[in-house]
Protein backbone atom coordinates (compact mmCIF):
# COMPACT_ATOMS: atom_id res chain seq x y z
CA UNK A 1 0.00 0.00 0.00
CA UNK A 2 2.46 2.84 1.02
CA UNK A 3 4.51 1.96 -2.56
CA UNK A 4 1.59 2.12 -4.29
CA UNK A 5 0.74 5.89 -2.54
CA UNK A 6 4.03 6.65 -3.12
CA UNK A 7 4.14 6.24 -6.84
CA UNK A 8 0.82 8.58 -6.61
CA UNK A 9 2.57 11.10 -4.80
CA UNK A 10 5.74 11.31 -7.48
CA UNK A 11 3.15 11.18 -9.79
CA UNK A 12 1.33 14.07 -8.70
CA UNK A 13 4.67 16.11 -8.17
CA UNK A 14 5.81 15.40 -11.56
CA UNK A 15 2.47 17.03 -12.77
CA UNK A 16 3.63 19.99 -10.89
CA UNK A 17 6.52 20.21 -13.37
CA UNK A 18 6.44 21.68 -17.14
CA UNK A 19 7.87 20.27 -20.37
CA UNK A 20 10.29 22.92 -22.45
CA UNK A 21 8.23 23.17 -26.12
CA UNK A 22 11.87 23.63 -27.69
CA UNK A 23 13.94 20.96 -26.28
CA UNK A 24 11.33 18.18 -24.75
CA UNK A 25 13.43 19.15 -21.55
CA UNK A 26 11.57 18.53 -18.16
CA UNK A 27 11.60 21.81 -16.60
CA UNK A 28 11.22 21.35 -12.38
CA UNK A 29 9.61 24.31 -11.98
CA UNK A 30 6.19 24.40 -9.66
CA UNK A 31 3.63 25.10 -12.02
CA UNK A 32 -0.27 24.32 -12.25
CA UNK A 33 -0.38 25.07 -15.66
CA UNK A 34 -0.81 21.44 -17.12
CA UNK A 35 -4.15 21.41 -14.29
CA UNK A 36 -4.98 24.83 -16.08
CA UNK A 37 -5.11 23.01 -19.20
CA UNK A 38 -6.52 20.18 -18.76
CA UNK A 39 -9.60 22.30 -17.54
CA UNK A 40 -9.30 25.38 -20.47
CA UNK A 41 -9.07 22.56 -23.57
CA UNK A 42 -12.03 20.78 -23.96
CA UNK A 43 -9.98 17.36 -25.53
CA UNK A 44 -8.14 17.19 -22.35
CA UNK A 45 -11.37 17.40 -20.45
CA UNK A 46 -13.47 14.77 -22.27
CA UNK A 47 -10.47 12.00 -22.19
CA UNK A 48 -9.74 12.67 -18.17
CA UNK A 49 -13.86 12.28 -17.95
CA UNK A 50 -13.92 9.42 -20.04
CA UNK A 51 -11.01 7.85 -18.48
CA UNK A 52 -12.02 8.66 -15.02
CA UNK A 53 -15.78 7.20 -16.43
CA UNK A 54 -14.12 3.60 -17.34
CA UNK A 55 -12.09 3.79 -13.96
CA UNK A 56 -15.43 3.88 -12.29
CA UNK A 57 -17.03 1.53 -14.40
CA UNK A 58 -14.03 -1.08 -14.31
CA UNK A 59 -14.02 -0.68 -10.55
CA UNK A 60 -17.74 -1.67 -10.21
CA UNK A 61 -17.74 -4.15 -12.42
CA UNK A 62 -14.76 -5.57 -10.63
CA UNK A 63 -16.36 -5.18 -7.08
CA UNK A 64 -19.57 -6.81 -8.40
CA UNK A 65 -17.76 -9.73 -9.97
CA UNK A 66 -15.70 -10.38 -6.92
CA UNK A 67 -18.04 -10.43 -4.04
CA UNK A 68 -20.23 -13.61 -5.85
CA UNK A 69 -16.33 -14.95 -6.37
CA UNK A 70 -15.73 -14.78 -2.87
CA UNK A 71 -18.51 -16.26 -2.05
CA UNK A 72 -18.41 -19.41 -4.05
CA UNK A 73 -14.53 -19.57 -2.68
CA UNK A 74 -15.66 -19.53 0.47
CA UNK A 75 -13.75 -22.85 2.52
CA UNK A 76 -17.29 -24.74 3.22
CA UNK A 77 -17.93 -25.32 -0.39
CA UNK A 78 -16.64 -28.17 -2.10
CA UNK A 79 -12.92 -28.45 -2.85
CA UNK A 80 -13.74 -29.29 -6.38
CA UNK A 81 -15.63 -25.76 -6.62
CA UNK A 82 -13.11 -23.90 -4.75
CA UNK A 83 -10.12 -25.04 -7.57
CA UNK A 84 -12.56 -24.43 -10.43
CA UNK A 85 -12.65 -21.08 -9.20
CA UNK A 86 -8.98 -20.76 -8.51
CA UNK A 87 -8.17 -21.64 -12.05
CA UNK A 88 -10.58 -19.84 -13.54
CA UNK A 89 -9.58 -16.41 -11.94
CA UNK A 90 -6.03 -17.36 -12.66
CA UNK A 91 -5.66 -18.58 -16.42
CA UNK A 92 -6.33 -15.00 -17.84
CA UNK A 93 -3.56 -13.41 -15.89
CA UNK A 94 -1.59 -16.10 -16.39
CA UNK A 95 -1.91 -15.66 -20.16
CA UNK A 96 -1.57 -12.14 -19.98
CA UNK A 97 1.82 -12.56 -18.44
CA UNK A 98 2.66 -15.60 -21.02
CA UNK A 99 1.90 -12.29 -23.99
CA UNK A 100 4.20 -10.26 -22.12
CA UNK A 101 6.80 -12.45 -21.88
CA UNK A 102 6.54 -13.37 -25.63
CA UNK A 103 6.91 -9.79 -26.44
CA UNK A 104 9.89 -9.05 -24.16
CA UNK A 105 11.31 -12.13 -26.16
Amino acid sequence: MLIYLAALVILFISSLWSVESFTGNLVHTWTLDNFKTLFDVPAYATIALRTIGIAAAVTVTDAVLAVPFALLRRADRPRRLQSALFVAVLIPLWSSYLVRVYVWR
